[in-house]
């Protein structure tokens, strides 16, 4: 690295570092001084200066540790910066003495394999999550056959909302007060908030039956469940039972119609925006803004596990192949929910980094880590088999 002069002052090579073969900046761990100052840091080089931008670093958050740019050629616009993907000014230099030019074009290439890769990934596991949401689309029918649309669906919704340890617990809980009873339950009693909070909780065997719950035959004078049964530690506090009876209370007390599906199906068929969709399901399953319920994440959890598998199955039966795409399209529109505890491994490998934040990125892993790799048949992997030859 030799002396040069920009406009962002004089510049002195100390180490080149060492150079990264993997994904990434070219040139790792170097040391300069700009303007007096020393500083050690990542360093790109490219031919010219609009391929940190053709290469798209400037949206990779694993180029934010690059300190400095190196380009062949002198840029037209008069602009010897680029950014980071938080943002961050990287002032460019024109090295006009190099004793190898071929070192651009080799990172060129090495630049272009990283976003081919990058985009084999997406593509994977797109098709990836495309096996699980058939597998959930599967799973709906299974329980429609016995239970009907309704509490199929409910069935579902306990499920998720039960993760990640009192799933079998919610979904038991869905079977002694199942959708038919709740809706009857709703026209005798008209309970509020509260007084669904109470059952849920009684029923549960959380709490003993409070003085002012009205005794509804065949349900406060049965047998609760045992408290013991329920986990409630080794979590956050959002993910308790309580406080996801309490959110299911919420929502059992807003929700305005009868039928559950026929419902989900009217705010989907008006096919608005993906994100005004979203919102439409989030006041759906948090009716009341600024009370403690479900979150985000959990209410993407249960739209794309229960709720978009159910209106894709309606879908199929009604041979709306335009709604099918729709759905679809919202399936892998769906923001990243969060990563699961048997999925930590693979957020090590560097191209997984580099993927969107997408909730049909870890359904794929999902379906890749349940498929493959608790069945060691990693010769076959879909993604590690594939990158050998990529």
């Amino acid at each position: 690295m030799s002396n040069q002069q920009s406009k962002c002052g004089r510049l002195h090579g100390l180490a080149p570092g060492h150079l990264n073969i993997s994904v990434g900046p070219d040139f790792q761990g170097a040391e300069f001084e700009l303007d007096g100052c020393r500083i050690r840091g990542d360093v790109e080089l490219h031919r010219a200066v609009c391929d940190w931008y053709r290469h798209g670093h400037h949206l990779d958050w694993r180029y934010d540790s690059v300190v400095l740019h190196l380009v062949a050629e002198k840029p037209q616009a008069d602009d010897d910066q680029v950014k980071t993907s938080k943002g961050l000014c990287i002032p460019t230099f024109v090295m006009d003495f190099l004793p190898d030019q071929q070192i651009f074009t080799d990172r060129e290439k090495h630049c272009q394999s990283t976003i081919e890769l990058i985009d084999f990934y997406q593509q994977r596991l797109k098709q990836l999550a495309g096996f699980r949401l058939q597998e959930k689309i599967k799973n709906f029918h299974r329980l429609t056959l016995g239970e009907g649309m309704d509490q199929a669906l409910y069935r579902m919704i306990m499920r998720i909302i039960g993760m990640p340890q009192n799933s079998d617990n919610f979904e038991y809980l869905a079977h002694i007060l199942p959708w038919s009873v709740i809706q009857i339950v709703k026209k005798r009693y008209h309970l509020d908030r509260e007084g669904w909070y109470n059952l849920f909780l009684t029923i549960s065997g959380l709490q003993q039956s409070p003085k002012n719950l009205p005794r509804l035959s065949g349900l406060t004078d049965q047998q609760p469940m045992m408290a013991k049964v329920w986990h409630r530690s080794g979590f956050r506090p959002a993910a308790s039972p309580v406080r996801r009876l309490q959110g299911l209370a919420d929502f059992i007390a807003a929700f305005p119609a009868t039928n559950l599906l026929e419902y989900s199906w009217s705010l989907a068929a008006r096919r608005h925006s993906y994100e005004s969709l979203h919102e439409d399901f989030y006041r759906l399953f948090h009716p009341r803004e600024h009370i403690p319920g479900w979150g985000a994440g959990l209410i993407t959890e249960v739209t794309g596990n229960a709720v978009i598998p159910a209106l894709y199955h309606q879908a199929e039966l009604t041979s709306s192949e335009g709604f099918r795409n729709y759905l679809d399209n919202y399936y892998y529109w769906l923001p990243l929910s969060s990563w699961y505890g048997c999925l930590k491994a693979y957020r090590q490998w560097p191209q997984v980094r580099a993927l969107p934040a997408k909730y049909y990125i870890v359904q794929g892993f999902l379906w890749l880590q349940r498929n493959y790799c608790r069945n060691g048949i990693c010769h076959d992997c879909p993604l590690g088999h594939s990158i050998e030859t990529v």
